[in-house]
């Protein structure tokens, strides 16, 4: 390990050369080919359409923040996901093999076998058939359109990546597709309501009707008394009796009528508010210019770095095992597997032929006749 060291510093100046020249030409390559569009439609959510906060965990949940979780819930389901590369004009330029357009890079890599599959799981190369390619575009929508809360009744859907005019169109079907998905929801839920309280005024109505009866059977079977008689005690009682019964029920019957015809209102308003509710104040715009990529600029750097590491690395390894070069007083003893009894250094002042000669002078005083162990002059 020491001699790895000693060579990095020894050749410091050339071994800093990859580690400098290799991030910088990956943050020029990222400069020129990093670059990425971004496009951003707005929503505006009206907090009437929630007429309960919901809490939880972390708090108050806002109106924009319960409509960009539903709308991110959404998008994570493939049959929504599909719809939209349908509805986009996505699928027809997959099946006509129009998409994805293949990069210059792409088309040169493609033609080597063993880096083809590598290159593909990079996203250089173009997939091969049209199920790779609609796998590709249900990760692009999975990963380039994120649903953000930007405020109390402010949510973003944002596309970033280099075919705007593919985000413009997958923005504005997805908020097209989740409106009406949601419409059709609160459709659903004013039908299954007004069926739901439509059942329960029939069955009050139907109370009604047999304690309307159950009264009038009652006082049939017993009439007025004749000449002016009053009626039994137990007899009142009854009367008494079934008439709460039929106000009773009446009450509750008209009560239903209320429930149901208010039910039936509130639907039919939500469901003609609900562009109103979820308007989009700022339809999605392609931008005049691409922006630097500041993931894929880390990135790049990251990777730079630790391939200019990796290429040091591997020279300090490779001149450490060539340099056969004695420098130490390990490296002697290795060498001719005698152990080092002294060490002289350079003489200030002297010449190198000079330093040999005085070096080889003590070496000879140093070293007696017979002795295994040598002094050897070190080059320090």
């Amino acid at each position: 390990m020491r001699r790895y060291v000693t060579t990095l510093f020894r050749l410091k100046e050339l071994f800093l050369i990859p580690i400098i020249t290799v991030p910088a030409i990956a943050l020029i390559v990222t400069f020129y080919t990093g670059r990425e569009y971004r496009v951003q439609a707005k929503i505006w959510v009206d907090p009437s359409g929630f007429l309960t906060s919901t809490t939880s965990g972390s708090g108050q949940r806002t109106p924009s923040v319960i409509e960009a979780g539903t709308l991110t819930e959404w998008m994570s389901t493939e049959s929504f996901r599909t719809e939209i590369i349908k509805r986009s004009g996505l699928q027809d330029a997959i099946d006509e093999g129009l998409w994805p357009v293949p990069a210059k890079l792409g088309e040169q890599v493609a033609g080597i076998p063993v880096v083809r599959s590598i290159a593909r799981a990079m996203g250089v190369v173009t997939p091969a058939g049209q199920d790779e390619a609609v796998d590709l575009a249900h990760t692009l929508i999975e990963r380039q359109i994120v649903i953000a809360s930007e405020g109390n009744n402010l949510l973003s859907v944002r596309y970033t990546g280099v075919e705007p005019y593919l985000g413009k169109r997958l923005i504005e079907e997805g908020i097209i597709l989740y409106n009406e998905k949601t419409a059709a929801r609160q459709q659903s839920d004013s039908v299954l309501s007004v069926e739901f309280y439509g059942r329960q005024a029939e069955l009050q109505l139907q109370k009604l009707n047999a304690a309307e009866a159950a009264e009038r059977s009652f006082l049939i079977s017993h009439p007025e008394p004749i000449g002016g008689q009053n009626r039994p005690a137990s007899e009142l009682s009854e009367i008494a009796r079934l008439a709460r019964t039929v106000a009773l029920e009446r009450t509750l019957y008209e009560d239903a009528l209320r429930k149901l015809e208010q039910v039936r209102i509130q639907g039919e308003a939500a469901i003609s508010n609900r562009n109103e509710s979820f308007a989009v104040v700022d339809l999605p715009e392609i931008p005049p210019k691409a922006s630097l990529a500041g993931s894929a600029l880390i990135l790049n750097l990251i990777v730079g770095l630790t391939l200019g590491g990796m290429i040091t690395g591997a020279g300090v390894i490779m001149l450490t095992w060539t340099d056969r070069t004695v420098r130490t007083k390990e490296d002697i003893e290795e060498t001719v597997k005698i152990p080092l009894v002294e060490q002289i250094p350079l003489i200030s002042g002297f010449n190198d032929r000079k330093n040999i000669g005085v070096r080889s002078a003590f070496t000879a005083l140093l070293a007696p006749l017979g002795d295994q162990s040598m002094a050897l002059p070190v080059d320090r």
